[in-house]
């Protein structure tokens, strides 16, 4: 079943996202509108914290968070923008955040007291058994490749 989001928790998440995301600005698409003979706008998202509109859902829940972020450990699955951008967040608040992502996909650039976390090559898991990370960092946490960014 599916749960609608009230207007009440999209105003207090733009409350608390205010002045911490960038306004994200849109630019005409001349060559695009051209093309197809009606205007275009492109919105870039490319210009936000991370890289993506991601970060807006992280930051927003990090910041929802009560507590020292210290004392506690986040993990994500993610082989793209969302690990980014929890990695950003973990720089700004000094969490401590272990990022699962697919074998296949290398690790990003970031710093942070992020571990990265891929399966070893000679793990048979697939991409789609990610989705179970208690699962994964059980059995498999040792038999992977990990760094940890500072």
């Amino acid at each position: 079943m599916t749960t609608l989001i009230e207007f009440n928790a999209v105003v207090a998440a733009a409350e608390r996202l205010a002045g911490k995301v960038i306004r994200t600005p849109t630019i005409a698409g001349s060559r695009l509108a051209e093309k197809i003979q009606r205007p275009v706008f492109l919105k870039l998202e490319n210009t936000q914290l991370g890289g993506s509109f991601k970060a807006r859902g992280v930051l927003n829940k990090f910041l929802s968070l009560k507590g020292d972020f210290n004392e506690t450990r986040f993990v994500a699955v993610s082989g793209g923008n969302f690990g980014i951008a929890i990695a950003e967040a973990a720089k700004i608040f000094g969490a401590n955040v272990t990022i699962i992502m697919p074998p296949t996909r290398r690790r990003p650039l970031s710093t942070g007291s992020v571990t990265w976390a891929v399966p070893s090559s000679s793990n048979p898991m697939s991409t789609r058994h990610l989705s179970a990370p208690k699962l994964w960092l059980k059995r498999d946490m040792s038999s992977s490749t990990t760094a940890t960014i500072r």
